[in-house]
């Protein structure tokens, strides 16, 4: 007979193989480990965790994604959580992946932080369109509120941004006269901050000192809702306003902007006007941006005049 081990030459009734020394009745019949059954513990305490970081996930889409959805939160910026939470999410979709047995976890991280930024990018176009129907309302309920009869046409004409803001500039120079100067002043700043150049491009600033009124939609969206607030403010503020400006005057006007005309401008321009619109932009730009901070640095009730004063001949320009 044959060792089922080797398969060596063995005698017969032999218990041993002489050429492996086996023991003929192991190698005919090996034992066979069987795997020992997964104790129900182990499949209950898998089955807890995995529900408790489902628990985890859900938590945080409520907590930060929803909420980015909220109409009534349109004001606020979009937000993913901080960056913390963040890193726990995709901690806890490793750990998920680990436990339902995918073999490369790694890819569910992946496909985690691509969603992520998909949703942020829907919430936060969601959120913006939100926040500018919002500021639109109000600064449309605003002029409702100033003048009822304009704010009727300049609603029929608001998908017309350029018919729009030429109907917009007389109403406005009208809420200037009747504003109380804290307001005044403040539009006249952020409006100064819109033209100032926040790069090489001078254009909006040199024409702001030509006397040209400076389109919102030329700049950006953030600057835009600056603008609408503070115009917005200003519209709403005559209704509180208990004690109405007077009119400013030519002569008053100029008294008051000679010394900053002559410390501002070359004495030539002075003396000849036309050759302002020949300087260059840039030059252009900083002598009404000096101009500006010159008013500005009056007394309140002397800026604000001034102000009254330019705006309402801009929009008669």
């Amino acid at each position: 007979m044959f060792c089922p081990a080797c398969n060596g030459l063995i005698a017969n009734g032999a218990r041993f193989c002489p050429t492996c020394g086996k023991s003929v009745d192991q190698a005919a019949s090996p034992v066979r480990q069987s795997a020992k059954p997964d104790p129900g513990w182990r499949r209950i305490a898998r089955g807890l965790i995995e529900a408790f970081l489902w628990l985890m996930v859900v938590g945080w889409l409520a907590g930060v994604v929803i909420p980015m959805f909220a109409p009534g939160a349109a004001a606020a910026p979009p937000s993913m959580g901080s960056g913390g939470s963040m890193v726990a999410l995709l901690i806890v979709v490793y750990f998920l992946a680990r436990l339902r047995g995918a073999k490369r976890p790694w890819i569910s991280v992946v496909l985690a932080i691509v969603g992520l930024f998909l949703i942020s990018a829907a919430g936060g176009y969601f959120r913006g369109s939100n926040r500018r129907d919002t500021a639109e309302d109000a600064f449309l309920d605003s002029i409702d509120r100033f003048e009822p009869a304009s704010g009727a046409h300049l609603r029929a004409i608001r998908s017309d941004p350029v018919a729009f803001e030429k109907a917009f500039q007389p109403v406005l120079s009208r809420a200037v006269l009747k504003a109380p100067d804290s307001d005044v002043i403040a539009l006249a700043t952020v409006q100064e901050e819109m033209v100032s150049p926040k790069s090489e491009d001078v254009s909006l600033c040199a024409g702001a000192a030509r006397g040209s009124i400076a389109s919102a939609t030329a700049v950006s969206n953030e600057m835009q809702f600056k603008v609408m607030r503070e115009e917005t403010e200003l519209l709403n503020a005559p209704a509180g306003n208990t004690q109405t400006p007077a009119a400013p005057d030519e002569e008053t006007v100029s008294s008051l902007l000679e010394p900053i005309y002559k410390s501002v401008y070359p004495a030539d321009v002075l003396a000849d006007p036309p050759k302002l619109a020949k300087l260059p932009d840039k030059m252009q730009c900083q002598m009404y941006l000096k101009m500006m901070g010159e008013i500005q640095a009056l007394s309140p009730e002397d800026a604000s005049t001034i102000i009254r004063y330019l705006m309402g001949a801009r929009s008669r320009h």
